[in-house]
């Protein structure tokens, strides 16, 4: 994959993460830079982790000659695991519900905990499609650290500053982004079949 390529799925998923974030700035009575940096250590952690879990998965059998014969089935499953993450989000963008902005003192460590652990369930699914287009996972790691930890930052202080109002849009454009990647992948298999004449 390019490196837009990645850049561009690296901040599709951020904007789940954005999301969270969001919820979690909007509540906070007082912004505090010492938990602003644990939250994005934990939230870079799991984005990490995630992604290269699900590489590591989807490049196990990926060796010789199979590999090489069934690089258009790979194709096949990175395009339907990037749109079907597009199409996760619209669908979390069209399915949320409103939340009450109360301010609160005390952070809930096991929520935020939470959050992390399931906003970084995208980043499995999207490291497996990155192993099957033979991306490079240590470009990818970083990509999706540098995008995440920026993200919590600006999350929480949009949360805080602005509300909750932030958090559909932000699904629609992760949205938008990973449908994306998802086309282009895709006009990458046609590109392929065309070259063999399968196409």
């Amino acid at each position: 994959m390019e490196i837009w390529e990645v850049l561009l799925i690296s901040i599709g998923l951020s904007l789940d993460v954005f999301a969270a974030t969001v919820c979690q700035g909007a509540l906070w009575a007082r912004v505090s830079a010492r938990v602003v940096a644990i939250e994005c250590a934990l939230f870079a952690f799991w984005q990490i982790l995630a992604l290269l879990t699900g590489n590591a998965l989807a490049a196990f059998p990926l060796m010789g000659s199979f590999r090489e014969a069934a690089t258009a089935i790979w194709l096949v499953l990175s395009t339907l695991i990037f749109l079907g993450l597009g199409v996760y989000m619209f669908i979390k963008a069209s399915r949320a519900k409103e939340i009450e902005e109360r301010r609160q003192d005390l952070l809930r460590w096991k929520e935020i905990f939470l959050l992390a652990f399931l906003t970084s369930l995208d980043a499995f699914f999207a490291g497996m499609g990155m192993a099957f287009l033979d991306t490079e996972v240590f470009f990818s790691a970083a990509c999706i650290f540098i995008v995440t930890v920026v993200v919590v930052i600006v999350g929480i202080l949009m949360g805080y500053r602005l509300g909750l109002g932030v958090r559909k849009p932000a699904w629609r454009v992760g949205g938008i982004l990973l449908t994306l990647a998802g086309i282009d992948v895709l006009i990458r298999l046609f590109a392929r079949l065309s070259v063999s004449g399968l196409a």
